[in-house]
């Protein structure tokens, strides 16, 4: 009989570490999971902050660009109202000569 409860009280106890060793066991695999799921999130997270940097790149290259062209396009608009002022100029001073 002592036998019999002995080998009871082993085999509760030899239970109650496996169910221990399979909840570890199960709590190893969820972290696990956990980790590779942060991993991914940053992961994602890195290459949505890579595209939107890029996007603004993009963005501040074109408006780079467009003021370029807008300085270049009133640099010619000046010159030519320079040259438009010399002709002028140059016209109504031979008016003057030719009377």
């Amino acid at each position: 009989a002592k036998e019999a409860e002995e080998a009871t009280a082993a085999l509760a106890a030899a239970e109650a570490r496996n169910v221990r060793f399979v909840a570890v066991v199960e709590a190893d695999a969820r972290e696990k999971l956990t980790r590779a799921e942060l991993r991914e999130k940053r992961e994602l997270a890195a290459a949505r902050v890579a595209e939107a940097e890029a996007r603004a790149d993009a963005a501040i290259a074109r408006a780079r660009e467009k003021r370029e062209t807008a300085e270049t396009a009133a640099e010619r608009a000046a010159r030519a109202e320079s040259q438009r002022e010399e002709l002028a100029l140059a016209a109504a001073e031979a008016a003057k000569a030719a009377e």
